[in-house]
């Protein structure tokens, strides 16, 4: 992705990424975590607004008009996630069917350049297969070239 993206910062021991959404006069605090799975070399990637009172959520809408930066420092997130775990899978999905759904928007208009850095799945069933766009899929994993 070659859209510009917001500073962050990282517990790297936890894989907790933070940065702060700023459109007009609106901030939006924002958290990645990459989490292990069961699955050894699975992690799960979740994206969470950090609201008032200091929880967590991934059903909120902040509507501060800036999904790319906000995606692509996602992309820069996972990134730096490769450098400290290569050859892991980070599976991941919408919190609900719009979200998914955009996420799937997203990898295919960004495919030709992810491609370049990862392989990217989807997963169906319980069956792992190469991304396709149109295509609905439970979760999406990405996987770094080497």
């Amino acid at each position: 992705m070659q859209e510009k993206s917001y500073p962050y910062t990282s517990n790297n021991a936890r894989f907790r990424y933070e940065f702060t959404s700023v459109i007009d006069n609106k901030i939006v605090r924002k958290v990645v975590r990459i989490t292990q799975t069961s699955i050894s070399n699975v992690y799960n990637l979740a994206l969470f607004d950090i609201l008032a009172d200091g929880t967590l959520s991934d059903i909120s809408e902040s509507r501060n008009k800036d999904l790319r930066t906000v995606l692509a420092t996602v992309f820069r997130i996972v990134m730096d996630f490769y450098t400290q775990k290569p050859g892991a899978f980070l599976l991941f999905r919408g919190s609900d069917a719009r979200r998914h759904r955009l996420y799937s928007i997203v990898i295919a208009r960004e495919f030709n350049q992810l491609s370049e850095r990862f392989v990217i799945y989807g997963l169906k069933n319980d069956v792992l297969c190469p991304f396709t766009p149109n295509s609905h899929f439970d979760f999406y994993v990405i996987e770094q070239k080497l």
